[in-house]
């Protein structure tokens, strides 16, 4: 008797255990009851005046080996440099964005041909928007070494952009809470505690002045220069747009 009574509360000890597991469990890692809950969308724009001046550049030869390809790059390369410190522009500026060598593959007559080696690099020079009136000079270096002009953009800087980015994020979520009291004021209630907030969305374009058509090279460049010789810097828009989901009382 003894023994069936020992065995029932140690079943009856179990079940308790089990149950107030069970219970933390749940209301631990059940779904939020938000039928007290109103979600907004927040939005905010930002007018930013960009700081940068981007070119870009290509060069691209043909050798017949890879290292030949690869050598007469190196050349224009090395030229380019020159032609910038030249007109005063830091070469250090220049920065690569790629470079590849591939096989030259023609078709001719609906057949492959191989054809030697081409070597393809693309560089970006920034210069800041103050140095404006050094655009022309820097397209006029890269023709005279040999490179050509992919396309021109005022841009923001990385540092420019994070602190536009947050100020558009802050606007945004002004916007979100003062949704959210007007929504919770017209059933006649109030906003509560921030429950959850995500940012949905930020966008920033560069402005392009100009395009590489595919034209010939001095042709393209003449184009290029007047498609920035009356521009200045203008503002750009920065936005962000927020979600969040508030408590109402």
């Amino acid at each position: 008797m003894e023994k069936g009574v020992k065995i029932t509360l140690l079943i009856c000890a179990t079940i308790l255990i089990v149950a107030i597991l069970g219970y933390f469990a749940f209301n631990q890692f059940a779904p939020q009851n938000y039928s007290d809950t109103v979600n907004v969308q927040g939005s905010g724009v930002v007018k930013a005046v960009p700081d940068l001046i981007t070119i870009y550049y290509s060069i691209e030869t043909q050798g017949t080996t890879s290292q030949d390809a690869k050598d007469k790059n190196d050349l224009v390369f090395d030229k380019l440099k020159a032609e910038l410190d030249k007109v005063g522009i830091s070469s250090d500026k220049l920065q690569t964005q790629s470079f590849s060598i591939y096989e030259n593959i023609e078709w001719i007559n609906g057949k492959s041909t191989k054809n030697g080696f081409k070597a393809t690099h693309t560089l970006q020079l920034e210069l800041p928007s103050e140095n404006f009136d050094k655009v022309s000079e820097a397209i006029d270096s890269g023709v005279a070494a040999g490179a050509q002009i992919n396309s021109i953009n005022f841009e923001l800087s990385p540092t420019k952009q994070s602190e536009y980015k947050s100020q558009a994020i802050k606007l945004a979520s002004d916007d979100a809470q003062n949704k959210a009291q007007a929504l919770a004021e017209g059933f006649g209630k109030q906003v509560g505690k921030l429950v959850s907030v995500s940012v949905d969305e930020y966008y920033y374009a560069p402005r392009n002045l100009y395009t590489n058509m595919g034209g010939a090279m001095t042709a393209e460049a003449t184009v290029a220069k007047d498609a920035v010789s009356n521009l200045t810097p203008s503002d750009q828009d920065v936005s962000a747009r927020v979600s969040a989901t508030f408590k109402i009382k």
